[in-house]
């Protein structure tokens, strides 16, 4: 056992030295179990954001996109310009992650910050984001300033700015750009004198799908960068793991998050005969490839590759086509533990090996399809 000591601790540190003790003490199954619930532990992180902004601001339709949802779509928040939500509604996520529809300050039932505090618990939530779609209101500016005495972070939200690109486009001289910085002066010039918010601050975003594979446009990348950078490192994980964006900061956060678990995977999924798992330095194993293949298309999804049946699929050049196929030849990585005869410990090497190649590959084919859409875009 020592030199698998030696193996185990050059691979994984401590972490291997628990799994090895694990199994010494309470057998393969045990360790097995263990190794499911860290893979699962994420989906136990809690995160609580709560939307507010008066009715038509585009709550529901937010809070539909960000958890890639059609507003008619079973589960969906419902859409509606007349104010609906006198209390909180609640929709999750993935995971333990839950938007949290919030009323509206300012209206017959919530008229001021004083009844709104007392009716809504603002110590639950983790963070706020306050919806406009026009300008904020003196009551959603004081709602800012009272969720930051109780510590607690918020975002202020522009929405609808495809209805404003739109119009503006009717224009002779349109300029997207020009159009965005006028818009946010307009709002900073409203909400400066808020203690400590720069223009930074203010997120102009679009609930409506862009053309893939850019489909979320404006600050929306930005906002959820903000809204990460206010959580817990568990939670951070947890939202990026979730949410799909397709963009080279979270297809590459995503690959370094994924690959912190393939030495797990592998354990999992090259099976040990429970039998021989402690008594012999070879051990009896079978590559349980159909799990395997289920976390690669489980992969590509979390990363925001198509699946090929997609529609989304059929946009992609033909060399993107076959790349994306090509991914994960699991017939070869057979032959070779066939062939060189691999002991458990080499095979799981090996499989964690191959596995992190093929993310490697889909983080280059991604950014290879990003970069492509960036030079047609800028032609046209």
């Amino acid at each position: 056992m020592a030199a698998v000591d030696h193996e185990l601790a050059d691979m994984r540190g401590k972490e291997y030295k628990n799994l090895e003790k694990l199994l010494e003490e309470k057998g393969i199954q045990a360790a097995r179990g263990e190794m499911k619930k860290k893979l699962q532990k994420w989906e136990e992180t809690e995160i609580e954001i709560g939307v507010t902004g008066c009715s038509g601001v585009g709550k529901s339709s937010f809070i539909n996109f960000v958890r890639d949802k059609g507003d008619e779509d079973e589960g969906a928040a419902k859409v509606d310009v007349v104010e609906k939500t006198d209390e909180a509604e609640r929709f999750h996520f993935k995971g333990k992650i839950t938007f949290v529809d919030l009323p509206g300050i300012g209206s017959k039932k919530y008229p001021d910050l004083d009844t709104y505090s007392k009716n809504v618990e603002l110590e639950t939530y983790h963070t706020f984001l306050i919806l406009t779609c026009t300008r904020f209101t003196d009551l959603e500016l004081q709602l800012a300033q009272k969720i930051k005495s109780c510590g607690k972070s918020f975002f202020l939200v522009r929405t609808k700015i495809d209805i404003d690109e739109m119009n503006d486009k009717r224009k002779k001289n349109h300029d997207l750009e020009k159009m965005l910085k006028k818009i946010r002066d307009y709002v900073y010039k409203e909400v400066k004198d808020v203690e400590g918010i720069s223009e930074s601050d203010i997120f102009l975003i679009s609930n409506v799908k862009g053309k893939y594979p850019e489909e979320k446009r404006f600050d929306f990348e930005r906002l959820l960068c903000a809204i990460k950078s206010s959580l817990t490192r568990e939670q951070k994980e947890a939202l990026t793991r979730s949410v799909k964006l397709f963009s080279r900061q979270f297809v590459e956060e995503k690959v370094e998050i994924l690959k912190g678990e393939l030495w797990t995977i592998a354990f999992l999924h090259v099976l040990a005969s429970p039998i021989h798992v402690i008594s012999l330095g070879f051990f009896s194993y079978v590559v349980d490839w159909s799990e395997i293949n289920r976390r690669i298309k489980k992969y590509k999804s979390i990363i925001g590759l198509p699946d090929e049946s997609s529609h989304e699929f059929t946009l992609l050049k033909p060399e993107f086509q076959e790349r994306l196929k090509s991914i994960c030849e699991y017939a070869e990585l057979w032959k070779r533990i066939k062939e060189n005869g691999f002991h458990f410990y080499e095979a799981r090497c090996q499989v964690q090996k191959i596995l992190e190649q093929s993310l490697g590959e889909m983080k280059d084919l991604s950014f290879d399809i990003l970069d492509d859409f960036a030079k047609g875009d800028d032609q046209a």
